[in-house]
């Protein structure tokens, strides 16, 4: 599957480990099939985040600040 996002950016939407992208993206094999399917919804998810930016013509960073 052909992406535009880093793997860290892909890694963090998905909850998962960059070697664990890595080896999905670069089909290595040695991973589950849920964790496969984890990647590409997080690419997908992306890439709807995406298109919702260029709806609304702006881009909008929001900080959260919370006490631990």
């Amino acid at each position: 599957m052909r992406h535009r996002y880093p793997i860290r950016e892909i890694a963090r939407q998905a909850g998962l480990s960059t070697a664990t992208v890595d080896r999905v993206l670069n089909e290595r094999g040695n991973v589950t099939q849920s964790t496969v399917r984890e990647v590409h919804e997080a690419i997908k998810d992306l890439d709807r985040q995406q298109s919702q930016v260029r709806l609304g013509g702006r881009t909008f960073m929001i900080d959260i600040v919370m006490q631990a």
